[in-house]
């Protein structure tokens, strides 16, 4: 399968079976990932490799317990069974690839934080300035 086959036909998965993912298979990937069009050629990324079963479940559990906090805090407890539906499937995974990425600060943005403009002028500025490094 070429890359424009596969990115035409991808899907999302939310449910895996237990067979290992090749390893060929996972530095292939991140091999085309770390190509991806980013803000300014920062590539502010780190990709984390994560086979072990108690290191993925205990990634679970650090997810959970920052779901339960906030749900918690918002006061919006009884939305959690749906929200951890969404964000803790990776736990059946026999991989995950865990993403890192440090905040991209563009010359604009630096400019309007040193011109003294508040976080929600910034904003505005920006529409979603959290989605330029990802989607660029």
């Amino acid at each position: 399968m070429d890359f424009s086959e596969l990115v035409t036909t991808r899907k999302s998965i939310r449910k895996y079976t237990s067979q290992p993912v090749e390893r060929e298979d996972i530095l292939q990937a991140l091999e085309l990932a770390i190509r991806a069009a980013n803000a300014g050629n920062q590539q502010s990324w780190r990709f984390y490799i994560v086979e072990s079963p108690e290191a993925i479940r205990r990634m679970g559990e650090v997810v959970e317990e920052k779901l339960n906090q906030l749900g918690e805090q918002a006061q919006l407890q009884h939305k959690l069974p749906g929200i951890k539906k969404w964000t803790m499937f990776f736990q059946e995974a026999p991989c995950v690839i865990a993403v890192a990425a440090s905040r991209y600060v563009s010359p604009l943005l630096e400019m309007a934080e040193r011109a003294g403009y508040s976080a929600q002028e910034v904003h505005e500025l920006f529409s979603r300035p959290d989605l330029q490094t990802i989607g660029a």
